[in-house]
């Protein structure tokens, strides 16, 4: 069980660890269009940032959420 937990645990790590190169590599670029003072608030580009942005932070919370009930389900159930 102790090799299972490890294991467990290095996934957790993984997981929570993924966001950042996520959000630097993908999020980014959408964050920094959408902060564009160039960008026409009320034009059709913002209007396809938005979801787009709002589908890739839910992917980040997703990620960060499923670490957080894996380290849970670890500390909760898992024997020493």
């Amino acid at each position: 069980m102790a090799c299972r937990g490890n294991i467990l645990v290095g996934r957790c790590r993984s997981l929570q660890v993924s966001v950042i190169p996520f959000t630097l590599i993908v999020i980014l670029p959408t964050n920094k269009q959408l902060l564009s003072p160039t960008l026409d608030k009320r034009s059709a580009q913002t209007g396809q940032l938005l979801p787009r942005w709002g589908v890739l932070h839910a992917v980040r919370s997703a990620l960060s959420a499923l670490a957080l009930l894996l380290l849970l389900y670890l500390l909760i159930f898992a024997k020493s």
